[in-house]
């Protein structure tokens, strides 16, 4: 929005060309539209998925845009005990804190290397990495499903755990950009202070490279809590499912019991952990996208 004020005080100024600046206005403003439109569509429903969890089965079907008249709490306890819902729950919260922990890790290594040092295969790994970003994940289904049932790993918690650690390139993109702006100085005197390599990652340049840290922590671990596709593909017990996955099994349920109230209630509670986390969290994961986009090769 405030690029469009710009470009039009510009205009009114007379220090651009009208022609093309009114184009770039209309551009601009119908990519507003465009977005506030998408904005108020994902608002409501929202709010409609939230107030709508708190009403009676027979409320929600007399009048779907009404106001529940006494807000039925018991809903979130009918799902968290008779759906499980608080099994899954933890399972969400097992798998987001191993997998995150785990990308970080070794993506903050892998990064670190490739922005610190130079030799003849750094280019070449990193446009590695850099490619399978293109490639859609759908289409590494079908070998990962081979691979996990080559090695015996298949419908357990580590075929989706290991094949969910691989996912690197996204987050080591962006720390490189945060290793190339950290002073070289720092290092050189660690090295002069008797520090190993290992030891200036681990001490010196892992904590200075906090903030991307924390952005790749935060969109993985939404990534992670919203997976339904991979733990339906490689895990085969219900039990060890996480509440995205479960909360598909819990619908078909419902379709039976016609109790659509509590299954919009095991929605909210899928959606509340990780819209907080985005709000908490939304100013450092935006200055942290725009410093692994000033990175320069």
């Amino acid at each position: 929005m405030t690029a469009l004020i710009v470009k039009f005080r510009q205009v009114k100024s007379g220090r651009v060309n009208v022609g093309r600046s009114l184009g770039h206005i209309a551009s601009l403003g119908l990519t507003y539209v465009v977005l506030l439109a998408l904005s108020s569509l994902y608002i409501f429903v929202f709010i409609w998925t939230l107030y709508s969890s708190l009403k009676t089965n027979p409320e929600l079907f007399s009048n779907v845009w009404a106001l529940p008249k006494s807000p039925q709490w018991r809903n979130y306890l009918t799902v968290m005990t008779t759906g499980n819902m608080l099994l899954y729950f933890m399972n969400s919260v097992k798998y987001a804190v191993t997998i995150v922990v785990g990308r970080v890790i070794l993506s903050s290594m892998a990064a670190y290397v490739l922005a610190r040092f130079k030799f003849r295969l750094a280019n070449p790994i990193l446009y590695y990495f850099l490619s399978s970003l293109m490639v859609p994940s759908l289409l590494t289904v079908v070998p990962c499903f081979i691979l996990m049932k080559n090695l015996g790993l298949l419908g357990s918690q580590w075929a989706y755990i290991i094949l969910a650690l691989t996912g690197l390139p996204f987050n080591i993109f962006v720390l490189i950009g945060f290793f190339k702006t950290l002073p070289r100085e720092l290092a050189d005197a660690a090295y002069i202070d008797g520090c190993g390599e290992f030891g200036v990652f681990w001490r010196i340049m892992l904590p200075l490279a906090r903030p991307g840290l924390l952005t790749v922590a935060v969109i993985n671990t939404i990534g992670t809590w919203n997976d339904f596709m991979g733990p339906l593909i490689f895990i085969r017990n219900k039990a060890h499912y996480p509440l995205a996955t479960a909360v598909y099994f819990l619908k078909v349920t419902m379709q039976y019991n016609a109790d659509w109230v509590a299954m919009l209630a095991s929605v909210v509670i899928l959606m509340v952990p990780a819209l907080i986390m985005f709000v908490v969290f939304q100013d450092q994961v935006m200055r942290g996208l725009n410093l692994g986009e000033a990175l320069k090769y």
